[in-house]
């Protein structure tokens, strides 16, 4: 019988392609606003008419790659929408790679990429980093929020056709009220059978369809913060080092003893590019920062000087009594990463 595949690791990956283990300086590039999948919970202002045209020209990206550059990114992360949608994906690849970046990464929902020629072009073409949208471990309940039949099985055999290409692949997870409790199960699945170890567990942002189902599928940090715990101490338990900050839109009082694994909530001197069809470009935690706020008491904690607070959405559904100030910054944490993406 045929060895499965090992999945590429942190490590290996940084030593294959040449990548600091610090937090990386990112060019982000959204270059379209289609989809072909309907998840419940998207944020993608797809679903915003007065955002809904346009994409990037091939020529605003190479141009805006190059800016990227300039300023000394060295990650490219191209978003969507679906990314796979754009029949000159290959050549993005390639000119990403052209302008120095080590890492050129792609956030997608995977359905295409379960055709392994295809997904051996986007890596012949210099793409290293796939990030795949997976919600759920249960193949009913993923077709579901994703609203694409057979949805499940395409991105799973997308996920193992990477393993293969010997690139590097993780997940994005994003939680709402239908698959909460089943977050203890996806890490058997996506690092127990997968042999991968990048995640991006993601407290929904209530913009684009999420603004418009938010009464729907909002959800509280208390309500799934113990089955998110559960989820990451299968990592404790198993010795697993994780690549990086696997926590996004979190903030250090909801999860104190995994405030190392969240990304994104702190206060950044060194800011990232994000460049959108139809906008100049944008600053990301610029950006983020404008979105957020904070409560009067949040000036007692330990973390007030360096967090930017929690999204004004949130409060708006939720108000603000979840978010208690804590005594002491943390020091010692039961995870470990190989690297701050913060």
């Amino acid at each position: 019988m045929e060895d499965k595949k090992k999945a590429l690791g942190p490590i290996e990956a940084a030593r294959k392609y040449g990548w600091p283990l610090d937090r990386p300086k990112i060019c982000e590039l959204v270059i379209n606003f289609t989809c072909n999948a309907r998840c419940l919970f998207c944020y993608n202002p797809n679903f915003e008419p007065e955002w809904s045209e346009g994409e990037l020209s091939l020529k605003e990206i190479a141009r805006s790659l190059a800016k990227g550059r300039e300023e000394g990114a060295w990650f490219a992360d191209i978003l969507g929408g679906e990314v796979t949608l754009r029949k000159d994906l290959p050549e993005i690849g390639r000119i990403a790679r052209k302008l120095g970046y080590k890492a050129v990464q792609i956030t997608t929902n995977g359905l295409l990429l379960a055709d392994y020629d295809y997904a051996k072009r986007l890596v012949d073409a210099g793409i290293n980093v796939f990030r795949m949208s997976l919600h759920a471990s249960r193949e009913d309940l993923s077709d579901r929020i994703t609203g694409v039949p057979g949805g499940f099985r395409k991105t799973v055999k997308a996920l193992e056709n990477i393993v293969k290409l010997d690139c590097r692949a993780g997940i994005n997870n994003v939680i709402i009220p239908l698959n909460y409790k089943y977050l203890p199960e996806l890490p058997a699945l996506v690092t127990g059978q997968l042999g991968i170890d990048a995640y991006l567990f993601i407290s929904p942002h209530y913009l684009g369809a999420m603004k418009t189902n938010g009464n729907i599928y909002k959800i509280q940090y208390r309500d799934y913060v113990p089955y998110l715990r559960k989820a990451l101490q299968y990592f404790e338990k198993n010795g697993i080092v994780l690549e990086s900050a696997c926590l996004s839109n979190f903030v250090p009082c909801v999860l104190p003893e995994y405030a190392n694994l969240m990304a994104e909530w702190k206060y950044q001197k060194r800011d990232d590019l994000l460049f959108v069809p139809n906008n100049e470009p944008m600053k990301v935690y610029e950006m983020k920062e404008s979105q957020r706020m904070k409560v009067p008491r949040c000036a007692e904690c330990a973390y007030s000087d360096m967090c930017m607070g929690f999204e004004r959405e949130y409060y708006n559904y939720f108000g603000g009594d979840e978010f208690v100030p804590l005594k002491e910054i943390r020091k010692d944490f039961p995870l470990k990463t190989c690297y701050s993406s913060d």
